[in-house]
């Protein structure tokens, strides 16, 4: 971590943090509504870590961050594939684990919730690292906590008010999301895991088949671990038209303590998902 003093243990900070198997994210920014971006940053841990690694790898720089700042208010996202989406006309929160058990080993001591996605009249229910939500308890008392599936949908609604096909794909080190909606509807929404950038372009083409989407036809959003150049984002650039990246909404501002951190300017789209936990709340 950068900073390790105290000097800024006057003032209130929000802490986003983004949870994956592959790695965690940590995002600090002013409270109040002119939110400006005080520091970020990401530890890699071994891919499809154990809960108990996650656990391990979080504790430090926690610490770290509340020595640093005064936090008023903690935001945890979710970047598993522990989740499904259900309308809300079939929903019933007292059936969580039968919305998940045909496609996710669920254990007896798994926590099941659910995220509310207006846009769509639906809800995602998922499961969150109990032993995280337990430390993160005892350590601020109250915290936030959402699915990263639940934020992307929620954030790009007004990209929706296109009467067109697009899909978005947030791209992790050994998975990707993908949802795809037609005429401002959902048709799919759904996480892959893949080993190789073959494995990736063969998953996406078929899902584009599976729903009769001409590759030529669908506006594509891309998110997370992907640049241009990389084999992955070659395969895609080859079989999908119209390719684009996330781009920076005109709330996030370009103040960084370190010039040399690329979170909100060249990189935006590595890092979206995490700056709009704190911008979307």
């Amino acid at each position: 971590m950068a900073i390790t003093t105290n000097k800024h243990k006057d003032n209130n900070y929000i802490l986003s943090i983004l949870i994956s198997q592959d790695g965690l994210s940590f995002c600090t920014a002013t409270a109040g509504e002119n939110k400006k971006i005080i520091a970020y940053e990401y530890k890699k841990i071994n891919s499809s870590a154990s809960p108990i690694t996650i656990l391990e790898s979080l504790q430090p720089e926690v610490q770290k961050l509340q020595q640093t700042y005064q936090l008023s208010k903690v935001i945890v996202v979710y970047a598993n594939t522990l989740y499904t989406l259900v309308p809300n006309d079939f929903f019933d929160e007292n059936k969580l684990s039968q919305y998940l058990k045909f496609n996710i080993k669920i254990l007896e001591t798994d926590y099941i919730t659910y995220d509310d996605i207006p846009y769509l009249a639906t809800k995602n229910v998922f499961i969150p690292l109990t032993n995280i939500n337990n430390y993160l308890f005892d350590t601020f008392g109250s915290f936030t906590f959402t699915h990263s599936v639940s934020l992307l949908i929620n954030s790009v609604q007004q990209q929706l008010l296109e009467a067109t096909t697009q899909g978005f794909i947030q791209v992790y080190p050994t998975h990707f999301d993908l949802s795809i909606f037609s005429d401002k509807k959902l048709i799919l929404a759904n996480s892959f895991s893949y080993y190789t950038p073959e494995d990736f372009i063969y998953y996406l083409l078929f899902s584009l088949e599976q729903l009769s989407i001409k590759p030529t036809e669908i506006k594509l959003y891309l998110g997370g671990d992907i640049n241009t150049g990389t084999a992955v984002y070659n395969y895609i650039e080859t079989y999908i038209k119209h390719v684009y990246f996330f781009t920076k909404e005109e709330n996030i501002n370009n103040n960084l303590i370190d010039n040399k951190n690329a979170l909100i300017n060249k990189d935006y789209h590595t890092n979206h998902l995490i700056l709009k936990s704190l911008f979307c709340e």
